[in-house]
């Protein structure tokens, strides 16, 4: 999703010739700069020093085995594999229980009551967690994220904030890489943002060309949607005054000479450059780092939403095939074209097959608009373009057509009003010429607020909304000036279209966002508010019971998986987190601060916080 914006009356680039970056240190330069008014969106990913171990805080990262056992409990019945008890559990059951205890066999909750109750079950196997009091909730669920995209914290020159200040400290960053590298070879960064700069304008090719003129540089920014190249990318890649803009990109050009300024905006034009592609090495290394992050945080299952290319597949076929990554993974495949679909869809049955319970592919994603400042709209906004599609409504009528018979799901990115009416009539025709109940097709973001008429139609075709609340923190303001009050309202909505009964799911957009924590995300749910503390859309504030659920039960709903995870109940996969506070009695503004103490996933304890006084100890050991 896409959070830089070149607003209008802003300068643009036409009008100019390994220390740890903590979450914390970021977030003080976020706060210092609240009241800077530049031609950004903020959009940050969770800031972690590159080439560090992917691993939980204090180096902790566990795995319990738990297998099945006939081994007898102290009162003669079947015993456990895992006990936690003494705590205050809040199922997310259809009727919001909340008990103390409950137990788990073969990576499946089997019972949940009172203490004594559920110690009865207690062996000399079984391991025993007294949770001292603690709060304990279902594992969050992600519904949008991209792990997959996690190779550039560990390989790539690192540009986010805190890091670097301006465009003087890229360019020495850049200078000094281009030194340690041989002529002709690409020199690669991520997570530049000019909203965190001293400079007031956007960055140009003439301020790497100096620096780097014999060697091509291409530098992602935070977001994911720009690309900031040097002439010699441009010449390598043959993109010069004569280039016309592909679908749904634009090459941004000197408003004189009619020369690239170097400013690739949206996906389409950045793949223009033909920079070098990762490893399936290194896809896979940045693939466990990330999910490291989401399990440290207390998420146990991804939906990674933009899987594109072969090589990423054989990374989560091959993860798969080993048991990994920690987080078990839902996957979508990106398809940008009918050439695209007709290529996934002759590949589908043989490709399914090389994944299992660890990775699973889900369905397929679909991109109708850009990001905010291509967002694809009725009206005009202060962005770059207004009627700039990734995908003209009629090819997408198609392609949704092709894919809606595979029998998977569809996730469509929508960011304008536009792009959210296109994708609802490709739904809707699709299910008119093959109906199908319970398709699931999803919309993801929705940022320009739907129609009253629009949320109708979700409603009754049966589509998910899978949103990211967290950026109305660090890009509601952003969102405010380029498409004003009125069409910020019902910004990632929650309450208006939960009221009407239409499915939301709830997740971070990780690496297009600050970080991995879904307290974050809890947090935004029910305030709203950003940076700067302005409140965005009011009226679709919930409770912090549910926006639980919603990132729990509803993420599940959204990838059909509500039957087997998303609340604890006998039955269901036995994932939780054990809390350091009670998130349904803290301080609301105290929820994004909460700490996962204990990670469990299939009944394995895969992240212990190095803070916690909790202890995972065998029934024998157990004197209770």
């Amino acid at each position: 999703m896409i959070i830089l914006a070149n607003e209008r009356g802003t300068a643009d680039a036409s009008q100019s010739s390994e220390k740890k970056v903590g979450r914390r240190s970021f977030l003080k330069v976020a706060i210092g700069i609240v009241g800077a008014v530049v031609a950004a969106a903020v959009g940050l990913i969770s800031l972690r020093k590159p080439k560090e171990p992917p691993v939980t805080p204090g180096n902790q990262t566990i795995q319990t085995p738990v297998t099945a056992t006939s081994v007898t409990s102290a009162t003669g019945g079947q015993a456990a594999q895992l006990v936690a008890f003494n705590g205050k559990i809040i199922t997310v059951d259809p009727n919001d229980s909340i008990v103390e205890a409950f137990a788990v066999d073969a990576g499946k909750i089997t019972k949940v009551g009172t203490n004594e109750e559920i110690k009865a079950s207690i062996g000399d196997s079984t391991q025993v967690i007294d949770l001292k009091g603690r709060t304990v909730t279902p594992g969050l669920i992600d519904s949008h994220c991209h792990i997959g995209g996690g190779y550039p914290e560990i390989y790539y020159l690192d540009l986010r904030p805190g890091k670097v200040n301006s465009i003087t400290d890229i360019v020495e960053l850049v200078a000094k890489k281009v030194k340690e590298t041989p002529r002709g070879e690409w020199v690669l960064g991520f997570g530049w943002n000019p909203a965190y700069w001293s400079d007031k304008r956007m960055p140009s090719r003439l301020d790497l060309d100096p620096v780097s003129p014999d060697n091509p540089v291409f530098l992602a920014d935070m977001s994911g949607w720009y690309g900031w190249v040097n002439s010699f990318a441009l010449n390598l890649s043959g993109v010069d005054e004569n280039t016309p803009n592909p679908l749904g990109g634009i090459i941004d050009k000197d408003k004189t000479s009619n020369m690239p300024t170097g400013l690739l905006i949206n996906h389409s034009a950045m793949w223009l450059v033909k920079k070098p592609v990762p490893s399936q090495e290194q896809m896979e290394e940045g693939i466990l780092y990330a999910s490291n992050l989401f399990v440290a945080e207390g998420a146990t299952r991804i939906e990674d939403n933009w899987v594109r290319g072969k090589d990423l597949l054989t990374a989560y076929q091959t993860l798969n095939g080993r048991g990994e990554p920690p987080s078990p993974t839902d996957i979508y495949y990106l398809v940008n074209s009918e050439d695209e679909a007709e290529t996934g869809l002759a590949a589908i049955t043989s490709v399914q097959k090389k994944f299992g319970n660890r990775v699973s592919l889900k369905g397929w994603k679909l991109q109708v608009d850009g990001g905010a400042a291509t967002a694809f709209t009725y009206e005009p906004h202060n962005g770059y373009a207004y009627s700039v599609p990734s995908l003209y409504p009629e090819t997408l009528k198609k392609i949704v057509s092709m894919l809606h018979k595979s029998g998977l799901q569809i996730c469509i990115h929508v960011i304008g009003d536009k792009a959210l009416d296109s994708a609802l009539d490709a739904i809707e025709a699709a299910l008119n010429e093959n109906p199908r109940p319970d398709h699931r097709h999803r919309l993801e973001h929705v940022v320009v607020s739907p129609s009253k008429e629009s949320l109708e139609r979700i409603k009754r075709l049966g589509v998910v909304i899978s949103t990211q609340p967290q950026f109305i923190y660090y890009s509601g303001d952003t969102w405010y000036r380029l498409f004003g009050e009125d069409r910020v309202q019902l910004s990632a909505p929650v309450k208006t279209p939960m009221d009407m009964g239409i499915p939301v799911a709830l997740g971070s957009d990780y690496p297009c966002s600050p970080d991995t924590r879904p307290q974050m995300t809890l947090w935004s749910t029910v305030m709203r508010q950003t940076i700067t503390g302005r409140v965005i859309g009011p009226e679709e504030r919930v409770d912090i019971r549910q926006a639980l659920r919603l990132h729990t039960m509803g993420s599940a709903y959204a990838s059909h998986e509500e039957g087997m995870r998303g609340s604890i109940e006998a039955g269901k996969s036995a994932d939780f987190v054990v809390w350091s506070d009670d998130l349904y009695s803290m301080s609301t503004d105290k929820i994004r601060e909460l700490k996962a103490e204990l990670t469990i996933i299939e009944g394995q304890v895969i992240h212990k916080s190095s803070d916690t006084e909790l202890e995972v100890i065998p029934g024998s050991q157990y004197t209770g």
